[in-house]
């Protein structure tokens, strides 16, 4: 609505501990506490129900209104990282992440990345990241009547999924001598396949209402190619 307006405010906490645990090994260990409270829902997304009530028949149908959500929030998360130094001047480096919320999300996150050198300028990388999470305690992606409960989210975001990612890199080292202020620069190129793959939110892009049976539609996946080119320098 043109005069629609509302606030939300927002709180976050970090704590971080690195460690030498021996001389190859370091390791390291990340707290973040995240308060809100206000406005923190998507205007633009919506819940969809069945009309008038679901029956489990193939002559259900649906419509959608705004979604609710609660207007206060706190989330913990915790990260572990090891990174190990391998002789041949390469590394290994292992993170996990869990995290939590008072909306009933707990999401788990893994990594392995492997860096490896190649001659004085060149650097190559490889890694892959596993994601999933459990849905949001107000979650559903087709609710049995309008107004069924008192919060109502259909947003993909807070539906159960699971993520992968593998990613190629390398980065390339050269002199910068026109400045005496920058000592070096990196050409650094990296590409990303990520596939996200939703456990309960559904397709509904070429199921229009009363095609098919409401709530049979297939669930949503997506993959994605992401390309990254940039320059860095240190001074």
């Amino acid at each position: 609505r043109p005069d629609f307006h509302d606030e939300v405010q927002r709180r976050d906490y970090r704590f971080g501990l690195t460690q030498v645990l021996t001389r190859n090994l370091l390791a390291s260990i990340d707290y973040e506490a995240i308060t809100e409270q206000g406005y923190l829902q998507n205007p633009y997304r919506s819940i969809r129900y069945c009309q008038p009530v679901c029956t489990g028949s193939a002559g259900d149908t649906y419509a959608f209104a705004p979604e609710v959500f609660p207007r206060t929030r706190t989330s913990n998360a915790v990260a572990l990282r090891l990174k190990y130094y391998l002789p041949w001047r390469a590394s290994l480096d292992g993170r996990y992440r869990y995290y939590t919320d008072t909306w009933g999300i707990d999401a788990h996150t893994a990594e392995i990345e492997y860096t490896h050198p190649w001659g004085p300028r060149w650097v190559f990388s490889g890694s892959y990241r596993f994601s999933t999470q459990n849905s949001a305690d107000f979650f559903s992606d087709l609710f049995p009547y309008q107004n069924a409960q008192n919060f109502m989210a259909r947003d993909r975001a807070y539906s159960a999924l699971t993520s992968n990612t593998v990613g190629l890199g390398a980065a390339y080292e050269f002199p910068v001598d026109w400045t005496s202020w920058l000592k070096r620069g990196t050409a650094n190129l990296r590409f990303d396949r990520m596939r996200i793959d939703y456990g309960q939110f559904r397709d509904l892009r070429n199921y229009p209402p009363g095609t098919v049976q409401a709530g049979t539609e297939p669930l949503y996946s997506y993959s994605a190619d992401i390309l990254q080119f940039f320059l860095s320098f240190w001074f």
